[in-house]
C-alpha cells in the first residue's frame, strides 16, 4: 500500500482520497489481496504489477515504461504483455513503451517507432511495420534476413529483378541495383506458386508452433518458416520451395540504410 502510496503523497492528494485510489488501482493490476504484503516478499511478476499500480495511481498524462519486463522469464513476460495491453486499454492510458523485443512490442503497441542510433527508420501499425519494412534495417531488426543484392530491368508492368537464386517478375517502379527480400513466410513446399527455387536443406529444426527451414541456393543461405506439422526433410537432401512474387519479394533503393 505504503509504495504505491508514494506518488500520491508526493502530488500532495488528501488522505482521504488516497486510500480508495490505492486499493482501485492495486484491483486494477490484479493485486486486491496484496496491500499488506512487503514488496521485497513479492515475485517478479508481482513486483511489476505493483511498479505499474504506483505509476498508474496518480493519473499521469503519458506513461513511460523502458523494458518493463525484459527480467522475466518468457510465459510470464507473454502473459504480463496482455494484461498490461489491456489495463492500458481500460483506462485509456497513453504510453510510450521501450522494448527491443518484437513480438512484445506487436502485442502492445497501436503503433511502432523503429529507431536506429537515436533516429526514427519507421513508424505504422504493427501490421504495417511487419508486411512493409520500410528501410533494410528495418527488415533485418525484425528477424528478416533473407536479403540479397538485385538488379531490376524491363519496361512497367514487365519487368524482372535478377538474384542470385534466379530471374523472377519484380512489380515495383524502382530500377537498376536493389536490395531483395525474399519474406520467411511467404514460401510453401512444391510448385503451388508461379516461382520456384531449389537448395540442399542446411538445417531443419522444430520450434513448437513453427518449423524453420535453412536453404542452400546457389550459395545463399535462406531461412523459412513453416507451421510445425509441415513435414521438412532432413538436412543434406535437396528441397523445392515456390512462391508468389507479389507476395514475397519486397524491393529496397540500393541505398536504402543498414
Amino acid at each position: 500500500f505504503n509504495n504505491v502510496a508514494f506518488g500520491l503523497q508526493m502530488a500532495h492528494w488528501e488522505r482521504s482520497k488516497i486510500e480508495p485510489r490505492v486499493h482501485e488501482v492495486l484491483e486494477l493490476v490484479g493485486l486486491p489481496e496484496f496491500a499488506e504484503r512487503d514488496v521485497n516478499n513479492l515475485s517478479g511478476g508481482e513486483q511489476q504489477r505493483v511498479a505499474l499500480a504506483r505509476s498508474l495511481a496518480p493519473g499521469p498524462k503519458l506513461l513511460m515504461l523502458d523494458e518493463p519486463l525484459g527480467s522475466l522469464d518468457r510465459n510470464l513476460r507473454e502473459r504480463l504483455a496482455l494484461d498490461l495491453r489491456q489495463i492500458l486499454i481500460s483506462t485509456r492510458q497513453t504510453a510510450i513503451y521501450v522494448t527491443h523485443d518484437q513480438d512484445e512490442a506487436f502485442s502492445l503497441a497501436d503503433r511502432i517507432a523503429v529507431m536506429n542510433a537515436g533516429r526514427v527508420e519507421q513508424v505504422g501499425r504493427p501490421q504495417e511495420i511487419y508486411l512493409q519494412p520500410a528501410t533494410v534495417f528495418v527488415a533485418r531488426f525484425l528477424g528478416l534476413s533473407n536479403l540479397m543484392p538485385g538488379w531490376i530491368d524491363g519496361v512497367e508492368g514487365r519487368q524482372s529483378v535478377r538474384t542470385p537464386i534466379g530471374i523472377f517478375p519484380a512489380k515495383t517502379d524502382m530500377q537498376g541495383n536493389v536490395t531483395v527480400l525474399l519474406r520467411p513466410d511467404a514460401v510453401q513446399p512444391g510448385e503451388a506458386a508461379t516461382c520456384q527455387i531449389q537448395g540442399n536443406v542446411v538445417e531443419a529444426t522444430f520450434r513448437g508452433q513453427t518449423s524453420r527451414l535453412v536453404l542452400q541456393v546457389n550459395g545463399e543461405q535462406l531461412a523459412f518458416n513453416f507451421p510445425s506439422n509441415t513435414q521438412l526433410p532432413a538436412p543434406g537432401e535437396v528441397m523445392l520451395l515456390s512462391f508468389k512474387p507479389e507476395q514475397a519479394l519486397q524491393f529496397f533503393p540500393s541505398t536504402s540504410k543498414e
